[in-house]
């Protein structure tokens, strides 16, 4: 800094603070001047004579009034304080204002019957049930007015903050099911998503249709054979409920499988039973060509299902074994195998009678 002086010369402009006030500062470069006005920082030099200050230029500037804060347009005066807190009220007010508690069922405070001096952003909370209007509210909810002296129900926001269990009769809120419980089919308060439904295990799910087997078109093994029999009219495979049975079917697997989760589904009927589970065994012997001896059993390892007899004799069940492709002997479209089902010494099985077998179904998971 150049010594000081009542007329400080120099060829930029000032970047420290004055050493005194009064002094004037003169960039030779520029021609600006600059005038101190206090001893602080560099900041207590202004421009000589005065100009307006902006974002990039160091003035003055003129207090805004209160319309002109209000406004917001105006971008070279500058705010107090007083007038930034006048401002913020004003935008805040009707925005929410906790005005304590509201029994509709007394409608105390009267805000449905004769209403007054209710403002816009008067919140009210119900702390007993009843009706607000033609509405029902729960102690909880929380009544917001949406307007300055509210009339009508439609002049009120209203908040539920304790809704209820949805049902088939009452809007609510509601949880989403597994896919186990979706699988089940048994919960009636859980809601299903497509992926669930595409991914469901029971028939008339969106799962890919695969291979059919009929009992009619069924063969019996050498050893441990179940017999084949007929139930008015329907072609069965009955399965002993205390010696290991088997049956046998050969295939070939349909051209669309890409090699995702195998469900067989059982379809069977008890004999006489009306309680007890049964459970199958389920084998998959891929025949890869090249590759098979036709003279040797070469089965995946055994997956199991077990489900319930239906309660009235006659009613058609349903089990649902799920191979994925390594437990179905590694299959690929288009190759023939064999299915092994059997019955009759697995644990799980506690009913006493014979099973009746009438198809299998094949379907991959979508």
């Amino acid at each position: 800094m150049s010594t000081a002086c009542h007329v400080l010369l120099s060829t930029g402009d000032p970047t420290e603070a004055p050493p005194r006030s009064g002094l004037h500062w003169v960039n030779t470069t520029t021609n600006a001047h600059y005038l101190s006005i206090g001893v602080s920082t560099v900041l207590d030099w202004v421009t000589f004579p005065a100009v307006q200050a902006t974002e990039t230029l160091k003035g003055i500037a003129e207090l805004a009034t209160q319309a002109e804060t209000n406004a917001g347009v105006d971008d070279l005066r500058i705010v107090t304080p007083l007038k930034m807190k006048v401002f913020v009220d004003n935008e805040v007010a009707g925005l929410y204002d906790n005005k304590g508690a509201y029994n509709a069922s007394t409608n105390t405070p009267d805000l449905d019957v004769s209403p007054s001096g209710i403002s816009k952003g008067d919140a009210y909370t119900v702390s007993v049930a009843g009706d607000f209007f033609t509405e029902a509210m729960e102690a909880g909810d929380v009544l917001i007015a949406d307007q300055d002296n509210p009339t009508l129900l439609s002049h009120w926001i209203r908040v539920q903050r304790n809704i209820d269990q949805a049902t088939e009769t009452v809007v609510g809120f509601t949880e989403l099911a597994t896919q186990a419980e979706t699988d089940a089919g048994v919960d009636d308060l859980r809601i299903v998503t497509p992926l669930k439904l595409a991914n469901f295990s029971g028939m008339g799910g969106t799962s890919m249709q695969l291979n059919t087997f009929l009992s009619i078109a069924a063969t019996r093994p050498s050893n441990n054979a179940a017999s084949f029999g007929d139930r008015n009219g329907h072609s069965i495979v009955e399965f002993d409920d205390s010696v290991g049975e088997q049956i046998l079917w050969s295939h070939v697997m349909n051209q669309d499988y890409t090699g995702g989760d195998i469900l067989v589904d059982l379809f069977w009927f008890a004999q006489t039973a009306t309680a007890g589970n049964v459970t199958w065994g389920v084998e998959i012997e891929r025949g890869e060509v090249g590759v098979l001896d036709v003279d040797v059993d070469n089965f995946a390892s055994q997956q199991e299902g077990t489900s319930a007899t239906n309660g009235t004799n006659g009613l058609l069940n349903i089990t649902t074994v799920t191979l994925t492709n390594a437990q179905a002997d590694a299959i690929v479209a288009g190759e023939y195998f064999r299915l092994r089902v059997h019955r009759g010494d697995l644990t799980g099985d506690t009913m006493a009678d014979d099973a009746q077998l009438v198809a299998v179904n094949f379907r991959q998971s979508s």
